[in-house]
């Protein structure tokens, strides 16, 4: 999923993903970037220990490729 393609009404994805990844957005689009560090950090150490469900890694990818 990338953010271009995300529907927040799609709910096939939970309430607190499509929040999360609208915030994301809205932020990206404001600001022209998505530098939120302690908590992608966060996101990081838990997707390197296997511990970051698939779906949430693929999302968080898309919108920040490194």
């Amino acid at each position: 999923m990338d953010l271009i393609s995300f529907d927040p009404r799609d709910l096939a994805l939970s309430r607190s993903r499509r929040l999360g990844l609208a915030a994301a957005r809205s932020y990206r689009d404001e600001y022209g970037h998505l530098a939120a560090r302690a908590w992608l950090a966060g996101r990081r150490h838990l997707a390197a220990k296997n511990e970051l469900d698939t779906a949430r890694a693929d999302a968080l990818a898309a919108l920040v490729p490194d």
